[in-house]
């Protein structure tokens, strides 16, 4: 799927021939000539990053930066001028890159891809971890289990069964199930190995009264949604 790019800029050459060039390098964009306008489009698109001019005919850019910087997609300034002071004040309103005019075209493009490139590898990386509860998250990527910034140490099958549970919030599974997922078909065990691991995680989860991970007497256990909320 393509980015797709806003671009809120008054001046008609600039905005014509950065349209042309952003096509060319595959983005879908969207164009405004003032604030209000940009500031519709934002509102009504699913926008991947904001090249925004600071001098518009109705609204500057910082008052737009204002509007929309908490949306997590980057923004990227144009100005005429160079002084520090504006460019110190878009990076503190949340810019993600200033860049003054006139500008070499192959510069505005590299920092587009570095722009999206950034949020997009956040993403992923928010995408990898799992909130078991409050203080405690599973960060797969780094098969690491985290509880108020330190790494607690799980044995492999005592992860694998938090991360199982995790994933399936709410689901009661019998022990013959977790056994399966967890343990796989050819383990000669009994069920009762997925008590003492249950035990074990309670223990390192300091969850001795069982509100993560929730005894259903007579079935199983399943991770309960409501300890995170």
């Amino acid at each position: 799927m393509k980015n797709t790019i806003l671009l809120i800029e008054d001046d008609y050459s600039i905005a014509d021939a950065l349209s042309f060039l952003l096509k060319r390098e595959g983005y879908n964009v969207l164009l405004a000539s003032k604030g209000q306008a940009g500031i519709q489009l934002f509102n009504a698109n699913d926008i991947n990053l904001v090249i925004l001019d600071v001098m518009l005919p109705d609204i500057n850019g910082f008052d737009i930066l204002k509007k929309i910087n908490n949306n997590g997609v980057p923004v990227i300034m144009l100005t005429a001028r160079g002084d520090i002071v504006d460019k110190v004040l878009g990076f503190e309103l949340g810019a993600d890159d200033y860049i003054t005019k006139p500008f070499d075209n192959r510069e505005l493009v590299a920092r587009i891809k570095a722009s999206i490139r950034r949020v997009n590898t956040y993403k992923e990386e928010e995408n990898e971890s799992i909130e078991v509860s409050k203080e405690i998250t599973i960060l797969r990527k780094a098969h690491k289990v985290i509880k108020n910034s330190e790494e607690i140490k799980l044995k492999p099958k005592e992860y694998n069964l938090l991360l199982f549970l995790s994933e399936n919030k709410d689901i009661v599974f019998s022990r013959e199930v977790l056994l399966d997922r967890i343990w796989g078909m050819d383990f000669s065990g009994d069920d009762r190995t997925v008590d003492v691991h249950v035990r074990r995680l309670r223990s390192k989860l300091d969850d001795k009264e069982g509100k993560i991970i929730e005894t259903v007497f007579g079935i199983g256990y399943r991770m309960n949604r409501n300890e995170k909320e």
